[in-house]
C-alpha cells in the first residue's frame, strides 16, 4: 500500500471518527435532556416503556463509542 493510499484511508477514518463522535455526543446530550426534563426532576417522558427505551439508547451510545475507539485505533495503526 502506498503512502498516498494510507493517507487517504487515515483521513477517511479520522473524518468518520469525528462525525461519529459528534453524533454520539449530541445523542447523549439529547437523551440526558429527555431523562432530566426542564427542572432536572421530572423527565420529559416517563411512560410505561421509558426506562427500557432509555436503557437501550444508553447501550447504543456506549456501543457507538466503542466502535469510535476501534476506528481511532485503526487510524493510529495505519499511520505506523
Amino acid at each position: 500500500m502506498s503512502d498516498k493510499q494510507k493517507e487517504k484511508i487515515v483521513a477517511d477514518l479520522k473524518n468518520s471518527y469525528d462525525k461519529l463522535n459528534a453524533s454520539l455526543n449530541s445523542l447523549k446530550e439529547d437523551l440526558i435532556k429527555l431523562e432530566d426534563g426542564d427542572d432536572k426532576k421530572t423527565p420529559y417522558w416517563n411512560g410505561e416503556n421509558a426506562f427500557d427505551i432509555y436503557k437501550r439508547i444508553h447501550a447504543l451510545v456506549d456501543n457507538g463509542f466503542l466502535i469510535s475507539n476501534y476506528i481511532k485505533e485503526c487510524e493510529e495503526s495505519i499511520k505506523k
